[in-house]
């Protein structure tokens, strides 16, 4: 997944996944996406982690 892109605004921004010791996945954003999975996580999970992220983040912009 890492390298893949996801379009955001308009543009094409890149996913970088690093996998670490935690219990969940996690989702931030700075110059494109970073993913932190714990290393049990599959893919679906790092997608729902991400589609997650983007709508709270939809629902935000549309509350402005």
């Amino acid at each position: 997944m890492t390298g893949a892109k996801i379009p955001f605004y308009g543009r094409n921004m890149k996913l970088r996944v690093r996998e670490e010791d935690i219990n969940r996945v996690t989702v931030s954003y700075r110059h494109g996406f970073l993913v932190t999975k714990p290393c049990n996580a599959s893919e679906n999970d790092v997608r729902a982690a991400i589609e997650k992220w983007l709508r709270f983040r939809l629902k935000d912009d549309v509350r402005l």
